[in-house]
């Protein structure tokens, strides 16, 4: 069994003070391979907590009471403990600290993109470069390796709001039509024998159909060209 406690009290006894920029320079580097360590370790536990399908508090949850992350943070961890359990490759490095725990979190969450299996090749690339660049790279990664399905099906789930986006411009096209281009060509006068129309000519007596304009206001007034 590790003696936590005691590595606690051997952390504390290291002074930066008396150190020369060399010297600080080796024990930085040599915190930073331990914090990795820790974060490997501390991630695995994580993972074996939600792998224990009880009614227990997830890691999440752990993480906001114990750790007092905030709920965003806590989550994120949740993604990259899973990303670790599922990629082993990428554990040992952060294990090894040959990355930490930023460069862990953006291969964990390239994963839940593509797959454990794909996004462990990104392992490599993180162990070159700090985080900033390498979550550029990552993106970069992903979506070369999308595939084509889930291209096709994001294609064809904004295929309907676009349609829905061009309906109200045609309908606003519909609503400024003059109403003269609407009317039809042959239409009958309500207003009983040799109305005149637009040309100063008469048409034939016609009785309008009493349900023709039934549903319009004003339906014996209706503006007909004079």
């Amino acid at each position: 069994m590790v003696d936590l406690a005691g590595m606690h009290d051997g952390l504390r006894e290291l002074d930066p003070q008396p150190l020369s920029r060399t010297e600080l320079y080796d024990r930085i580097a040599d915190l930073e391979r331990l914090r990795s360590r820790v974060d490997e370790r501390l991630m695995a536990h994580k993972a074996t907590l939600d792998s224990l399908g009880d009614a227990g508090a997830d890691s999440a949850a752990v993480g906001r009471s114990v750790g007092r992350r905030s709920e965003r943070q806590a989550k994120k961890d949740m993604v990259t403990a899973r990303g670790l359990a599922e990629m082993p490759a990428l554990a040992e490095s952060l294990a090894e600290g040959r990355l930490n725990v930023e460069h862990a979190a953006i291969v964990a969450d390239a994963a839940e993109h593509v797959t454990p299996e794909v996004a462990e090749a990104l392992v490599k690339t993180a162990e070159a470069m700090p985080a900033d660049p390498f979550a550029r790279k990552a993106l970069e990664f992903v979506g070369k390796h999308t595939s084509a399905a889930e291209a096709e099906e994001r294609t064809r789930s904004s295929e309907p709001a676009e349609r829905a986006g061009t309906r109200p411009m045609a309908t606003a096209r519909s609503r400024s039509t003059p109403a003269s281009t609407k009317q039809p060509a042959n239409r009958s006068s309500p207003r009983g024998d040799d109305a005149p129309t637009a040309c100063g000519t008469t048409t034939a007596a016609t009785t309008a159909s009493p349900t023709t304009y039934a549903h319009m206001p004003n339906a014996g007034q209706m503006p007909w060209p004079r």
